[in-house]
């Protein structure tokens, strides 16, 4: 698929040229937003660890094939790229290639028809009741939980630094970095820190009110940690 980032990059140009043209509304923007999002979706599932896929994998991806993307039009392609249901069916189309099954030209129909036989709705006469050939329809046809929502941890960063004027940023910051500790490097780190001895009141820079705050919610925080099931 070598030929898959500069097939975006030509629609990138269409786009934003529809973007800016007063013709936007006869649909050719929607389904140029529709085109970007899916192959967008597929650029991320063939280089991108699904397994961690986290936010600033998001930015990563926008920065690097999305950039010159409009504001509105990066944000409706995202609603459908990085849907996790969509980067699922994403990913089975990319393994398919990857396996020697199908070839770089028909990726992108396989795709196509992973998405129609996963979120295509019929009723009991056959009837499509989405489209999912449009953008508005395939994202209308996309399992919206956590789509556009920040995670439980997210939330609990976004609020917190809301109500700190953001003096809390730097306990979460290392608060998350423990959680992806395993308990040998935990007790390491806490060995560590008990060898430190009393702290320089000098050097302390964080709140009690600010730690109050963070350790009140690590429970919140701890709910998106699959592992702790």
């Amino acid at each position: 698929m070598k030929n898959l980032k500069q097939e975006i990059f030509n629609k990138v140009e269409i786009l934003v040229k529809l973007d800016a043209s007063v013709e936007k509304q006869t649909g050719k923007q929607s389904m140029s937003r529709r085109d970007l999002s899916v192959m967008t979706s597929l650029y991320t599932a063939k280089t991108c660890d699904l397994s961690t896929f986290e936010e600033k994998t998001k930015r990563a991806v926008n920065k690097e094939i999305l950039d010159k993307v409009g504001k509105d039009s990066k944000k409706k392609i995202g609603q459908v790229a990085f849907n996790p249901d969509m980067l699922d069916v994403a990913k089975r189309a990319i393994d398919k290639f990857n396996s020697g099954d199908i070839s770089e030209d028909e990726v992108l129909p396989y795709f196509e028809s992973l998405i129609v036989e996963t979120f295509q709705k019929l009723d009991e006469d056959g009837q499509r009741i989405n489209d999912t050939s449009t953008h508005k329809g395939l994202n209308a046809s996309l399992p919206k939980e956590d789509q556009n929502k920040a995670s439980s941890s997210e939330k609990t960063e976004q609020e917190l630094n809301q109500t700190t004027n953001g003096d809390s940023k730097t306990l979460i910051k290392v608060v998350t970095e423990l959680l992806k500790l395993d308990v040998g490097q935990l007790k390491k780190v806490m060995t560590f820190i008990v060898s430190l001895g009393d702290a320089n009141q000098d050097g302390v820079i964080v709140q009690p009110e600010i730690i109050d705050a963070v350790t009140k919610n690590i429970p919140e925080m701890l709910k998106p940690i699959t592992w702790l099931k």
